[in-house]
């Protein structure tokens, strides 16, 4: 009996071990080649930002990558070029060497960085090509959006960076639908100190913070050194757990009572933040202006109350400022101004309308300088 369990189990085990070995080569070259696929065609974006105390996260300079939005591959995938300066842009100098140049610098956040379109598609670059048709004056639009860009970003990029390009006039694209609340950085990041923020102090007066890289980025998730290794290392685990994560309920940051407290207080954070910036901007001897981005009726309960906020705020302060929403409703009936998935960013043909209501604003504003 001793003897024929000798001659089993060595027999036994080597078989258990050779197919475990095999299944687990078979797994591991099957998801090498998934991992390639997904690298190679690609079916996950390139990471075009660093982390940034000032601004919160800036463009990689001289960088190139593929970028998509992962919850509706397929929809866009676009080669993106960025700058030496970070911008996703052709070069520009700083120094203005033409005075006679017509000069005009473009804030804002994902709407006014066009990655889901060809550049010769950005609103930016075809407003640029028309107000340069038969104008005495060459004009030169520089974009300066980023993705996920707030109010409070964009006034930090323009005072450490945005200025150096002496621009003429400074035009800020705004986008009620997230701007608004993300300006509060209680309602969007539930307090967190890693991003840079703002507050009022007791006499309403804006303050700056700058972020702390100390304490935990509040959009990355807390899972285990295991998951950070392998989600640094692994873009086929970046694009399953990304897409799972995104449709898994947050957790509320806020208690209902905090939470109304901040949205109260939040019209008036908006409104410091772009007085402030107009401030900064003529203070330069520049104009400012707003290009109010109009809402998508095909968005989950879309409504124009963050809208409203907005332009009530820039009546009161006599800011020039475009709101083209019947436009965009009308155009609307004939086109898609929209990607359909993604529902918040615009085709080349959202973006052709707005390169003309840009060029629009641009004349208006330059004939009020005559």
């Amino acid at each position: 009996m001793t003897t024929s369990m000798q001659a089993f189990k060595p027999g036994w085990f080597q078989r258990t071990l050779s197919l475990s070995v095999f299944t687990f080569s078979a797994v591991a070259v099957t998801l090498l080649l998934i991992e390639i696929v997904v690298r190679t065609v690609p079916f996950y974006p390139d990471r075009f930002v660093v982390y940034d105390s000032l601004t919160g996260w800036r463009h990689i300079p001289n960088f190139s990558g593929t970028y998509l939005f992962t919850p509706c591959l397929g929809e866009y995938r676009q080669s993106i070029t960025i700058n030496s300066q970070g911008l996703r842009d052709i070069e520009h100098a700083y120094d203005r060497t033409a005075n006679e140049v017509y000069r005009i610098l473009l804030l804002g956040d994902s709407l006014a960085a066009g990655f889901e379109v060809p550049f010769d598609a950005t609103s930016f670059h075809q407003a640029s090509v028309l107000l340069n048709e038969g104008s005495s004056t060459p004009v030169e639009i520089i974009n300066a959006g980023h993705h996920g860009y707030s109010t409070v970003q964009s006034l930090a990029y323009y005072l450490a960076e945005g200025r150096r390009y002496q621009p003429d006039l400074v035009l800020l694209l705004f986008e009620p639908s997230n701007d608004v609340l993300d300006n509060n950085y209680m309602l969007r990041t539930g307090g967190s100190t890693y991003l840079p923020y703002v507050t009022l102090d007791d006499q309403g007066t804006l303050v700056f913070h700058e972020g702390d890289p100390t304490q935990p980025d509040p959009f990355a998730a807390v899972v285990n050194p295991l998951h950070d290794a392998i989600y640094s290392f692994s873009h086929l685990y970046r694009l399953i757990y990304d897409r799972a994560a995104m449709r898994m309920a947050r957790p509320i940051a806020l208690s209902p009572e905090q939470a109304a407290q901040e949205l109260e207080r939040t019209p008036r954070i908006t409104a410091a933040l772009i007085d402030e910036l107009r401030a900064e901007v003529e203070g330069d001897g520049r104009e400012f202006g707003v290009i109010v981005a109009p809402q998508n009726w095909q968005r989950l309960n879309a409504d124009l109350a963050a809208w409203q906020v907005v332009t009530s705020i820039l009546d009161d302060k006599d800011i020039p400022y475009r709101y083209p929403q019947q436009e965009f409703d009308s155009a609307a009936a004939s086109q898609d101004l929209f990607f359909t998935c993604d529902r918040y960013h615009w085709t080349p043909a959202g973006h052709a309308l707005m390169g003309t209501v840009i060029t629009e604003f641009v004349t208006s504003v330059r004939a009020s300088q005559l």
